[in-house]
């Protein structure tokens, strides 16, 4: 039995409708139909019956009561009113008490095999029914008529009998419920009722189905004995569990035409009418329904705060045990390496720990306390169903607080954790109670499905626990160029070091098979995800009431709900009752591509599923017996959000939103009104105060104050002819300047704020500290730390990635996962030709800090986000993460059996709009059942999720280490079948481009899937000497930063290889504002600098309004700024170029914002085939 949502329906099932279709399109257009054909269209009728369990105490062997009588008087039974009023037992009372005097022949289970309610009310003898007939002249109460059973006082009336039965289903299918309508047409009768139906607890079997049918073998058949004849009386031994295999034998057996509720009576109502009657009402509900309540056997013992503290002490020696608080020592002497490290005031003394304060409250709760105690039990060095993570990870769990102190975790009660498969066997030991249904038989009332290769669940790359007070997973590191077991710090790339204390001592949970023409195929283990004990016993407090009683339900459900949360929100874990006996932890999301895992196979339904129902119409191959359908959509506040978004996720890559689960919805569609969703972007305003310095770009936050100090220092310049900057914006809420009135404002008044500090004034600093070189002239502030940022930036090593402080990138760092990563389990994070290291001593992770933690959530929601992003992008396929989606379709058919919650349902849609078949599958939640007047109909309730198809591999749709690291832009990322041969063109473009201040190369980009041209290199050396001269500020100041994305790249060669980019022609590069303050507008910064490509490129004059805006002044006829310099003016001529704006018109394969520029007059190509350059074909 599987947990996976989306199976097909059983086989049995499947022919069953198949047939009828069949049968129901014979006729059309024909007269192939046979008289039984016709006898099973037109003829067929529903029955229904009902049998009771109660035993009625007794002598059931003595058939008159002067027997009885004397055994009475042997017994001493008798009472002071003589024998008239003798009995041997309540049970026989409670016969004579309705009016049945000759009790023997009706003690145990006779009166309930009498009256089995079957075709009014019937006797069943052996494994035959004697149904009623004739009317009863006489006054006798019992009879075997069909009129007069119960007296004829107020006349003949009929036999009591069942009018209808409806069955449905509750919590999703947790348990199922059925509500019989009765009629009884006397007091004899209804008392007869009462007595063996109308008990609240006891059970009842309650069947229903066609009398014939057309079997799958496509023969004839009636519906011959089922249970309440075969079995149901029987006193051979059978458990709960046995009877409902039986039930789904008999289902299997009548090829879905028939059905069996095995329930228990939770309520009843009656009302007698004026005509005599009574009207009764009996409810059942599935066995299944003590999950809702059950009691927990409390202990006796009751445990002290020095016992418990005795207990573990005993149990793990002083070596184990940390001093108390009081101790003063640092954290490195509070713990030891290889130690359980156990602070008993933590656990203890603050009783703030679930373990304890639960020990003494149940056995579940004092299980687990004596689970800890067990040491052996932790002291495990390959996986296993227990895990201890301070004894795993073998070191102090000691971490730097905001403080920069090592501060000790006090995570003692945190340590201790199972798996789910080991928790669910202990709910079905502890909790569950046994049950004896017929001889010595002993079975749990409910069972757990601990079957570990079907219970699977959704699992995502890069997965693991956020949250590890919750749960661990082993987690997704089967990423050589992201994960590694040695981390060297001399690195150029991200690297994280692999958590071995978890990836090697946890049970296998991600479980990834490549397979041809289909991709990854990822799932995980759901039985191998461990459980923290304290989640466990926090939540078996918050479940029970203080009578003890444990909603079943509610504990499983919270704990499980917390597990989605620390899995990072994309699992949709819940807790289902199948078969009315099997507790069953479901994953609501889809798996997409597990139907081609060979154990799955043919257990999914998919699009190329053969059709299960067809919804209307008839045709000479099929019929409908399905009498209604409907949709109905219930769209939440929350789900409008997320399908709005939803129509523009095509064009929006936002972090924090996963709006591909609708986009499908859409396909072919746009809103000329909704482009695209863009995330907020927002910053913190800083005071401006002498103690708020902070870095500014290339300069520490110690540089800064240094520099200050020397600025402040140096005295105003007087001097008010020196030029101001206008180009450079000055805050405007300070000061205005215009032209006009330039050379009267006095230079030292001007107010200047950056870096957190602020100073009025133009100065000169002589041999300015930091890089010891004199300003050209007198500078404002912000001017005068842009120049020495400047200066600090041609300094660094001119790598791949040069571009940022640590502090800078450490910054931009925040909200990364892989950063996150880093800095729980150690390793390098490369950020912008900046390394930041994360200590793989003092790992954050095994802390459980509760900033830290939120921090992972966020960071994973925005990259899994972003991935689930560019895998629509990239193949079209939304996630599988949104659940179900509410919009339902109700189906209505003729009775059948089989069907089961979280089948999947395949439909003809023909009827139905065309969006439908390729966006949405069906998934069953609900079916009810009803019979009455000779007919039974099945109502199936569905929910839907969307349609996912497997989106190949994931490492050929992302390359994860630059999608997840630097953002990949431009041509992307990718490292797989790099050229490695000569390249001596881009060689001299890496070298020629070293010296210009604000430009680089990504990497190998430029030359990674082969050469590029002489042409193209010695063209691009140029251009960024130009562009950088042409965007310049006053003062040979930068504004603008570049970086070449693509060249001759590999990614190109993978995703677009008859792109000009595999010729060694065009290249990708991007641009940011040096001060994104100072020039906010995006949109025009981009059109801005565009039409300076289109200048240089073709001679395209600039839009005046536009350029001034960026401080270039047009005094002369030309069109041309002022001031240009003619090797600009005349670029065109010499080294002509296209380009392309793809921030606002991407190509289709494009995987990033960026510009795409082909260089004319080429004379030469890159041949893959002879790996050099060639002369042009």
């Amino acid at each position: 039995m599987s947990n996976i949502v989306g199976e097909k329906f059983e086989g049995f099932v499947k022919n069953q409708i198949q047939i009828r279709q069949k049968l129901l399109g014979k006729g059309l257009n024909s007269n192939n139909l046979s008289n039984q054909d016709l006898n099973i269209i037109n003829n067929r009728n529903a029955w229904l019956k009902l049998a009771s369990s109660v035993e009625i105490g007794g002598d059931a062997d003595s058939k008159n009561d002067a027997a009885n009588i004397t055994i009475a008087s042997n017994a001493n039974l008798q009472t002071s009113e003589g024998t008239d009023s003798v009995y041997t037992s309540e049970g026989e009372q409670r016969l004579r008490d309705i009016g049945l005097s000759n009790t023997g022949e009706f003690t145990g289970v006779q009166l309930a095999k009498k009256s089995i309610l079957f075709n009014t009310l019937s006797e069943l003898k052996e494994d035959k029914y004697n149904f009623r007939s004739g009317i009863n002249p006489f006054k006798s109460i019992w009879n075997d008529s069909s009129y007069g059973l119960g007296g004829n006082e107020f006349g003949m009336v009929p036999a009591p009998g069942l009018v209808s039965a409806k069955i449905d289903t509750k919590n999703r299918g947790s348990l199922r419920g059925a509500e019989i309508e009765i009629i009884a047409y006397n007091k004899f009768q209804f008392e007869l009722i009462e007595l063996l139906y109308l008990r609240l607890g006891f059970t009842m079997m309650l069947e229903w189905g066609w009398d014939k049918y057309k079997a799958n073998d496509n023969t004839f058949k009636k519906v011959g004995n089922t249970l309440i004849e075969k079995e149901w009386f029987k006193d051979s031994s059978l458990t709960q569990l046995g009877m409902m295999k039986l039930i789904q034998e008999e289902r299997s057996r009548y090829d879905g035409n028939y059905d069996g509720f095995f329930g228990k009576v939770s309520n009843f109502s009656w009302d007698f009418a004026p005509n005599g009657t009574y009207n009764i009402t009996l409810k059942l509900i599935s066995v299944g329904d003590v999950i809702e309540s059950l009691k927990v056997n409390t202990v006796a013992q009751q445990l002290t705060t020095r016992l418990i503290k005795d207990e573990i002490r005993g149990a793990y020696g002083d070596d184990n045990i940390t001093q108390e608080k009081w101790y003063t020592g640092t954290a490195e002497t509070l713990q030891k390496k290889n130690s359980f490290n156990i602070n008993l005031e933590d656990l203890v003394d603050e009783a703030n720990s679930s373990i304890i304060s639960q020990a003494g409250s149940s056995i579940f709760g004092q299980k687990l306390y004596t689970d800890l105690l067990n040491k052996e039990m932790w002291e495990q060095d390959t996986p296993t169903e227990y895990y201890n993570l301070a004894y795993s990870y073998g070191k102090a769990q000691v971490y730097i607080d905001s403080d920069n102190n090592f501060s000790f975790a006090n995570n003692t009660k945190y340590q201790y954790y199972m798996t789910v498969g080991k928790f669910l066997e202990y709910v079905e030991a502890i909790i569950v109670p046994g049950l004896k249904m017929r001889g010595e038989a002993l079975d749990s009332i409910l069972k757990v499905d601990v079957n570990e290769d079907e219970s699977i669940c959704a699992a995502y790359p890069l997965q693991c626990s956020l949250d590890p007070k919750v749960c661990l997973i082993n987690p997704d590191t089967d990423y050589d160029n992201i994960f590694s077991d040695e981390i060297s710090l001399n690195s150029q790339k991200n690297t994280v070091k692999r958590p071995l204390y978890l990836t090697e001592q946890l049970k296998k949970f991600i479980n990834k098979e490549e397979i041809a023409n289909v991709g990854t195929v990822m799932y995980g283990s759901l039985l191998n995800i461990y459980l923290n004990y304290e989640l466990i016993g926090s939540h078996l407090k918050k479940s029970s009431d203080k009578k003890g009683n444990l909603n079943l339900f509610k504990f499983l459900e919270g704990i499980f709900d917390e597990v989605n949360v620390a899995l990072g929100g994309q699992n949709n874990l819940t807790v289902t009752l199948r078969d009315d006996v099997y507790i069953t932890i479901t994953e609501q999301n889809p798996i997409p591509g597990i139907e081609n895992i060979k154990k799955f196979e043919g257990l999914i339904v998919t699009k190329d599923t053969p059709v299960d129902f067809n919804l209307y119409g008839f045709n000479s191959s099929a019929g409908s017996f399905v009498t209604d359908f409907g949709f109905e959509t219930k769209i939440t506040p929350d789900l409008a959000s997320m399908i709005s978004i939803g129509a523009a996720a095509g064009n929006s890559n936002i972090k924090n939103y996963d709006a591909t689960a609708f986009s499908k919805w859409n396909n072919g569609l746009k809103d000329r009104y909704s482009q695209e969703y863009i995330d907020p972007s927002f910053t913190l305003a800083s005071t401006n105060t002498l103690s708020n310095a902070t870095a500014y770009k290339f300069i520490t936050t110690e540089e800064v104050e240094v520099l200050y100090n020397a600025f402040d220092n140096t005295s105003p310049s007087q001097n008010t002819g020196e030029r101001l900057m206008t180009n450079q914006a000055v805050d405007s809420s300070l000061i205005t300047i215009n032209k006009a009135t330039q050379d009267q404002v006095n230079a030292n008044a001007i107010p200047s704020t950056a870096a957190g500090l602020t100073a009025n004034g133009r100065r000169k600093v002589t041999s300015s500290p930091v890089v010891n070189q004199t300003p050209p002239y007198s500078m404002l502030w912000f001017e005068y730390l842009n120049w020495v940022s400047d200066i600090k930036k041609a300094q660094f090593a001119k790598t791949a990635d040069t571009y940022q402080t640590r502090e800078e990138a450490k910054e931009k760092a925040q909200g990364n996962y892989l950063f996150w990563l880093v800095m729980q389990w150690g390793g390098v994070y490369y950020q912008n030709g900046t390394s930041i290291y994360g200590s793989s001593y003092f790992e954050k992770y095994v802390n459980m800090i509760d900033s830290n933690i939120s921090q992972g959530k966020a960071a994973w929601t925005s990259f899994i986000n972003n991935f689930h992003q560019q895998v629509f992008q990239a193949t079209g396929q939304p996630s599988n993460t949104i659940g179900f989606i509410p919009i339902d379709m109700s189906l209505k058919c003729d009775g059948i059996s089989g069907i089961k919650i979280y089948n999947g349902l395949n439909v003809n849609q023909e009827y139905l709009p065309p969006a439908y078949p390729t966006a949405l599958n069906f998934i069953i939640k609900s079916l009810d059942h009803d019979i009455s007047d000779n007919s039974w109909s099945t109502s199936l309730g569905t929910m839907s999720v969307p349609h996912i198809e497997p989106t190949g591999s994931y490492k050929a749709i992302l390359d994860l280490n630059g999608f997840i690291g630097d953002v990949a832009s431009g041509g992307g990322s990718s490292t797989a079948n790099e050229f490695t041969g000569p390249t001596p063109n881009g060689d001299f473009l890496k070298r020629k481009t070293g010296g210009i201040a604000d430009f680089q190369i990504k990497g190998n980009e430029h030359k990674n899937g082969g050469d590029i041209t002489k042409l193209t290199a010695e063209a691009t050396v140029a251009l960024f000497k130009e562009l950088e001269d042409v965007t310049e500020g006053g003062g040979g100041i930068n504004n603008w930063r570049f970086r070449m994305t693509a060249g001759n790249d590999q990614w190109h060669h993978n995703n677009s290889p008859n792109s000009n980019h595999t010729k060694g022609w065009k290249i990708d590069f991007t641009y940011e504002a040096s001060d994104k303050e100072e020039y906010p507008n995006t949109n025009e910064n981009t059109q801005y600098i565009y039409e300076v490509l289109l200048f240089l490129g073709q001679g395209t004059k600039p839009t005046k309004s536009l350029w001034e805006k960026y401080g270039y002044t047009f005094r002369n006829p030309t069109g041309n700024p002022d001031n240009t310099d003619f090797s600009a003016i005349s670029f065109h001529e010499k080294y002509p170029f296209k380009v392309k704006d793809e921030y606002n018109n991407p190509a289709s394969v494009a995987n990033g914002p960026h510009f795409d520029i082909e260089f004319k007059n080429q004379t030469e190509q890159w041949s893959k085939s002879q790996e050099k350059i060639i002369p042009k074909s």
